[in-house]
């Protein structure tokens, strides 16, 4: 049986139940059947996540469905096109966090640990459209990247910057970078599809 459960409650071993639609930062599924462990349950904490649904293996015991089978899936968060975008962490969970709220608002999302595999994916598939960038990454971070894309891509591609440092110069330097949003980690699942849904309009009006 499913029940909502504070962040704080959870322990290692719990599962979460399969992604539905966002309410704020208070209920959130993610992770089809993902065991939690004290890193996962840390992820949660950082995003600003207060509730989960989660379930109990132990009570599917004879073959029963999975819990969140027996209803059906809320509609999914109406976006503006359901384009393509590229994230770019070099934290893997990050990374899959923003894929899940994205995939289920639409979008077709792809996912990249560093600048280089970043310009791998869009320099080669030409129907990326937007990135969501994290500043602070080994190597070659946000920025540069950016300006990279700027000057070297030719067709529009939009551009999210993700931090969890919120800095007025980079913020600034971003913008003059021509980008469509700013994201300060831990942030609202809610915003971020709001922020998706703002780029892929823009991408549709130019």
């Amino acid at each position: 049986m499913e029940k909502h459960i504070s962040v704080d409650e959870l322990k290692p071993g719990m599962k979460l139940s399969k992604p539905v639609y966002v309410e704020g930062t208070h209920i959130i599924l993610i992770n089809r059947d993902a065991v939690l462990d004290s890193s996962n349950i840390g992820m949660l904490q950082q995003l600003g996540i207060s509730k989960v649904f989660i379930y109990e293996s132990g009570r599917q015991a004879g073959g029963n469905a999975h819990p969140s089978a027996q209803q059906p899936d809320p509609p999914p968060v109406q976006t503006a096109s359901g384009g393509k975008i590229l994230v770019v962490d070099d934290e893997p969970e990050i990374c899959h966090y923003i894929k899940d709220v994205l995939e289920n608002s639409g979008y077709t999302v792809l996912t990249a640990n560093s600048a280089r595999d970043a310009w791998e994916a869009i320099s080669g598939d030409e129907q990326i459209d937007t990135v969501f960038l994290d500043l602070m990454m080994p190597e070659v971070g946000g920025l540069e990247l950016l300006k990279r894309i700027r000057s070297e891509i030719k067709r529009n591609i939009n551009a999210v910057i993700v931090t969890a440092k919120k800095s007025m110069q980079d913020l600034i330097m971003a913008k003059e970078l021509g980008i469509s949003g700013y994201l300060t980690k831990p942030f609202d699942p809610g915003k971020l599809v709001i922020i998706a849904n703002q780029a892929s309009n823009e991408k549709k009006t130019m």
